[in-house]
């Protein structure tokens, strides 16, 4: 999805290239989400290596290899294998290597998670993709 001069429209801030044609949709899934029960365990496809979720209100992914439960956390608990979702902010989430299971746990109110499963696509770059604008 390069323009007409072969430049990928989005770039990091140190201009990289962000190419929109590596990735693709696999599935997607809403979640309701509450602050006292946790999602229940869900499967990642095996062929996703990216998740982009959005939730409507703050909340936690936990992820195991098995049967995850995103527990209630409390002051100084460290979870691993999680990542925090803040509401209403798109996050681009790599799950764990052999953790494809994972819960959801909202923070503080019930709403819902739109979980879009992404697969790579192409691993072919334009040679402007290189190159600063």
């Amino acid at each position: 999805m390069a323009d007409i001069k072969g430049r990928y429209p989005f770039s990091t801030a140190d201009g990289q290239a962000i190419p929109l044609d590596i990735i693709r949709p696999n599935s997607f899934i809403q979640l309701d989400i509450d602050d006292t029960v946790p999602t229940g365990s869900q499967d990642c496809p095996e062929t996703v290596e990216v998740m982009a979720v959005v939730a409507t209100e703050d909340c936690y992914i936990q992820f195991a290899a098995t049967g995850a439960t995103a527990a209630a956390i409390a002051s100084g608990d460290v979870i691993a294998d999680a990542a925090f979702i803040p509401g209403g902010v798109i996050t681009m989430i790599c799950p764990p290597i052999g953790m494809k299971s994972y819960s959801i746990l909202s923070l503080g109110a019930t709403g819902y998670a739109r979980v879009q499963y992404l697969e790579q696509w192409s691993g072919l770059a334009l040679s402007s993709q290189q190159t600063r604008r």
